[in-house]
């Protein structure tokens, strides 16, 4: 495979694989996609299409939700290893789900940019509450 068929894939090659980034954001990925995977399996009420169609949006709002930021950085991913409960990934299949039955729960739906915008909004909007919750809290 060549990577240097333009310079942006050779950035992101670069990128990629530099000594600067933190293999932890590699170790943190795989092992959340493993996890959401076995849990979309296990998972009620999904179609093995609809188990398809939002499990990447799983995975953003899980590693988003978790960082407590939607401007995702190799830093903020490796920041979580470890850390990522059971409780975080049924919960974020939990939301992810409603939002994608409440907007038509199609593959046009789900693969469009239109839903991507609803999650990162709905989970920058969670965020938010967690923030203003905590700042609540005695």
């Amino acid at each position: 495979m060549n990577f240097q068929t333009s310079g942006y894939t050779t950035d992101v090659y670069k990128s990629l694989f530099s000594g600067d980034f933190d293999l932890d954001a590699y170790v943190v990925a795989a092992n959340a996609i493993r996890r959401v995977e076995t849990a979309l399996r296990e998972s009620n009420g999904l179609t093995a299409r609809d188990k398809n169609n939002i499990r990447f949006y799983v995975l953003y709002w899980l590693i988003a939700y978790e960082a407590q930021s939607i401007a995702l950085t190799h830093q903020k991913v490796a920041s979580l290893k470890g850390k990522i409960s059971d409780e975080s990934i049924i919960s974020a299949i939990s939301c992810v789900k409603e939002l994608f039955f409440k907007n038509g729960n199609t593959d046009q739906m789900a693969k469009g940019p239109k839903f991507k915008e609803i999650i990162k909004n709905a989970v920058k909007d969670r965020i938010s509450l967690t923030h203003t919750t905590h700042r609540d809290s005695p």
